[in-house]
Formats: C-alpha cells, sequence, structure tokens
C-alpha cells in the first residue's frame, strides 16, 4: 500500500493534514472536558481555558525547545520547526499555571485532562500518519505502507540511517514498506482515552488529608443540614467534619 502526504487546498490556503488534525485535536480534547465537567455539573467554561493555555503554551513551548537544540534563533517567527517535547511540557506548564491562577487543586485538574490528553495525542498521531511523519522500520506485514513522499520518504537510504539493515548492494532511493507506527499509537491511546475516562467516573468523593474533594455533584450543605443544588465553579472543596 502506497500512502501521500494529505493537503487540503482552499483557494491560496494550503492546509495539512497534520494542521488540521492538530486543530480537531485540541478541538476534541476541549469537548471531552467540557462534558465531563457537564455531567458533574461544574462549570464548562474551564475545559475552554485550558485549551487556550494548552495551545499557546504548546506552540511557545515547541519553538523554544526546536531553537535551543537547533541553534537557528531566525526560526522564532517561521512557520517551521516545531519539536513534539517541548509543545508537550509548554502545554502542560500552561495548564498548570493557569489552574494555580485559578486557584484550581492541582489534583483535579490533572484527573480531567488526562483522558482528554489521550485522546489528544491519538487524533494528533493521525495528523502524523497523513502528512507521512514518524514511521516505523520495513516491515512485510500486510498492512505495512510505503511513504514515498514522506518526511522523509521511506526509502532504503533514510532507513539506513535511521538504523535500518538491507543486503548489500540495494538501492538507497528504492521506496520500501514499513510499519505505519502512527496508526498503532493512535490505536493505543483511544483504548488508554477509554480506560482514563472510565477511571475519572468512578473517582469521585475521594478521602484526602482530611478533606473531602468532591468535584462530581452539586451537593452543598448548609446550616440545616438540606442539600442545595447550585452550578459550582470547576473545584470544590469541603471539610470532611462537616458530613
Amino acid at each position: 500500500m502506497t500512502i501521500y502526504p494529505f493537503t487540503l487546498h482552499i483557494g491560496p490556503l494550503a492546509l495539512t493534514g497534520y494542521g488540521i488534525m492538530m486543530m480537531v485535536a485540541f478541538l476534541m480534547a476541549g469537548w471531552a472536558m467540557q462534558l465531563e465537567l457537564r455531567r458533574r455539573r461544574l462549570d464548562e467554561e474551564y475545559a475552554a481555558d485550558i485549551v487556550i493555555a494548552a495551545v499557546i503554551g504548546g506552540l511557545v513551548g515547541a519553538k523554544i525547545w526546536y531553537v535551543l537544540i537547533s541553534g537557528q534563533w531566525g526560526a522564532l517567527l517561521s512557520r517551521g520547526g516545531l519539536v513534539w517535547y517541548g509543545g508537550f511540557f509548554g502545554g502542560v506548564a500552561a495548564v498548570l499555571l493557569n489552574g494555580w491562577r485559578k486557584r484550581v487543586p492541582l489534583a483535579f485538574t490533572c484527573e480531567l485532562t488526562a483522558p482528554a490528553l489521550a485522546l489528544g495525542y491519538a487524533l494528533g498521531r493521525v495528523g502524523c500518519f497523513l502528512v507521512n511523519d514518524d514511521y516505523g522500520l520495513p516491515s512485510t506485514m500486510p498492512w505495512a505502507m510505503k511513504f514515498p513522499q514522506g518526511l522523509p520518504p521511506s526509502s532504503v537510504g533514510e532507513l539506513m540511517r535511521a538504523g535500518a539493515t538491507f543486503p548489500a548492494g540495494t538501492d538507497p532511493g528504492m521506496i520500501v514498506a514499513v510499519h505505519p507506527t502512527q496508526l498503532y499509537e493512535t490505536a493505543i491511546m483511544l483504548v488508554a482515552f477509554a480506560r482514563a475516562g472510565s477511571s475519572v467516573r468512578t473517582s469521585c468523593g475521594r478521602e484526602s488529608s482530611g478533606f473531602s474533594w468532591s468535584p462530581c455533584g452539586p451537593r452543598t450543605t448548609g446550616s440545616s443540614g438540606r442539600s442545595r443544588s447550585r452550578k459550582r465553579p470547576a473545584w470544590h472543596w469541603s471539610s470532611s467534619a462537616s458530613r
């Protein structure tokens, strides 16, 4: 099977599959967090705050990391030159900083974002597949794929530079089939998303250090002991002694 990069042309604008899937990944991750906050009857706007912080922090971190390892300071204002590790750490830092600014407990932010992070990563790897990047080593499996216009092409020469071995005399320019590891990771992370989401839904009302962290239900108790329901912010702490 031979795969070519996907590009969507809208007039003079060319959108790569990676760019499209990055946008989809952020939107779907935000949607997943919004649904969880809605299920708990909490403030859904916190999901948008997280996405905005992740986008800004991720782009800044990815660009700074690239500049630091490449020394190309001019890349700060270029379209390319992004490193995944920098984007991850920059996005995490920005999300946690935003939570700290809003005085949201760290544990709540981590619990809310864990399933969404897995979903976003799964969709982002589809973007890597659509631009024919980050494939694996040579394979003879039925689902192995060739990327003649990949980043870089799945040629013998490029794969040898990555550590693959071929018989002596093999044409360095020959395109060979490789493992679509992008899709493997997508499948794995979708399973992780499902499992993490299930764990979050069963983690309500945990006891911690003499306090009950109860982000799951709209429960507040007044002096009369009556339960009152109201829409709360995205976090809530109550002393276990008041139960």
